[in-house]
């Protein structure tokens, strides 16, 4: 029992047991030759009817919770997704400046190379230790 949740154990505890009663009723009514009613009053309907869908219910919670990580899972990846596609776009709009506009390239040159045109002077500062 180690791979079975405790709900699903109470589940099918609390359907099994509704099915079971029931059947019984069937079974007492046919054996005893009685033309008599499947469920003898409304009490019993209401029981069996709240045993069914407590069972149903204590079946189906875990796949609820699943679901429910599931769908927080996807909304965390739907903002990374978000956050990628911004960036690519970001990426996509630098190379182009690169490849489309002479500043940029030249302004890059500078700034990463050290490049000068010529009779001009690069002056580099340190920052302090």
């Amino acid at each position: 029992m180690v791979g079975i949740p405790w709900v699903h154990l109470v589940g099918a505890y609390l359907l099994l047991g509704s099915v079971i009663s029931g059947l019984g009723l069937i079974a007492k009514i046919r054996w005893s030759g009685y033309d008599k009613p499947i469920f003898p009053n409304s009490k019993t309907k209401v029981w069996f009817a709240i045993g069914i869908v407590l069972g149903v219910f204590f079946w189906y919670l875990p796949l609820i919770e699943q679901n429910q990580r599931y769908r927080q899972h996807i909304l965390s990846l739907d903002v990374k997704i978000h956050e990628q596609e911004r960036l690519a776009r970001q990426l996509k709009t630098a190379i182009d400046s690169v490849q489309n506009d002479p500043r940029t390239l030249e302004r890059l040159a500078r700034e990463r190379l050290g490049y000068a045109r010529t009779n001009e002077v690069v002056i580099r500062f340190e920052a302090r230790r």
